[in-house]
């Protein structure tokens, strides 16, 4: 179990609202490409150093890569794939992984690994030669057992894709050692426009979750703005010089809290609200 204790005030408030993008019945995502489709379009390089990749078969994935390091410094290598026309990937809201990386060297723990697009309409206008800008997606790999993940790609541009890499950074452990990358699962997944959506993750057609008690404080602002809370944490009113502007709806507000490993809808802190002079304090055991 984990507690709790937020203190609100107008200075410091952590609202998170809910965007419902749709009607209250079972949806899933609907467009999705996946880009294992031709694994053999993937290309293994190193940028420097003597450290080595290569494709290597697998069971249990279509790409594979095995990367023995010189254990000098970083080499940067990678698995790479271009396109000839430029790929629009606005539809696509998610790239969903699994993956899996392997060593033999207990000084392996994990590895490091960042997806960069190359888009030809995002470009660096400030260098010779405008190169499209590196978008990078950091992502943490354990060795040993098999990941599953997504990646938001919201923050890319993405209208006219040229290129993929995925950069497997060999360091640590900065010695040498071999190590095995395994994608099982490399797919744009795109988002039902009808559905909802929190926090970049979609939930189907139904509403999130929401409680609402009685009201138990309130907190404002000295030019006017006050906020009306509930004893479940929710936000029932919002005013501006005693003139009501805005009144909590059927959803869910205030702090909300969601387990990133579940696919399970975000749910409000809800706990104990109490009025504390201007504060308001919530705690709650999760």
């Amino acid at each position: 179990m984990i507690g709790l204790i937020g203190w609100m005030t107008m200075a410091a408030m952590l609202l998170i609202p809910w965007v419902p993008v749709g009607a209250a019945d079972a949806a899933e995502p609907t467009s999705r490409l996946s880009l294992l489709a031709e694994p053999q379009a993937w290309e293994p390089h190193v940028d420097s150093g003597n450290t080595t990749m290569e494709r290597v078969a697998s069971t249990d994935a279509p790409l594979a890569v095995q990367t023995q390091t010189d254990g000098g410094d970083e080499s940067f290598p990678k698995i790479q794939r271009q396109w000839e026309k430029p790929q629009d990937w606005r539809r696509f809201a998610h790239l969903r992984l699994r993956l899996r990386v392997t060593a033999t060297d207990p000084l392996v723990t994990g590895k490091s690994l960042n997806f960069v697009f190359s888009d030809d309409r995002t470009r660096l206008e400030n260098l010779p030669g405008t190169p499209p800008k590196q978008q990078g997606l950091g992502l943490w790999v354990p060795a040993g057992e098999w990941l599953e993940t997504s990646l938001d790609l919201s923050p890319l541009g993405r209208s006219a894709i040229l290129g993929l890499q995925i950069y497997v950074y060999e360091n640590p452990p900065a010695v040498p050692h071999t190590f095995r990358v395994e994608i099982a699962r490399l797919e744009l997944e795109g988002i039902d426009p009808r559905t909802t959506v929190f926090d970049g993750q979609a939930y189907g057609r139904r509403p999130l979750p929401a409680r609402q008690g009685r009201p138990a404080a309130r907190v404002a602002t000295t030019d006017g703005l006050a906020l009306l809370l509930g004893s479940a944490g929710e936000v029932r009113r919002v005013s501006f010089d005693g003139r009501e502007v805005g009144r909590g709806a059927r959803g869910p507000s205030g702090i909300l809290v969601r387990d990133a490993t579940s696919t399970e809808p975000p749910v409000m802190a809800g706990g104990h609200l109490t009025q504390s002079g201007g504060e308001a304090r919530q705690s709650a055991r999760l």
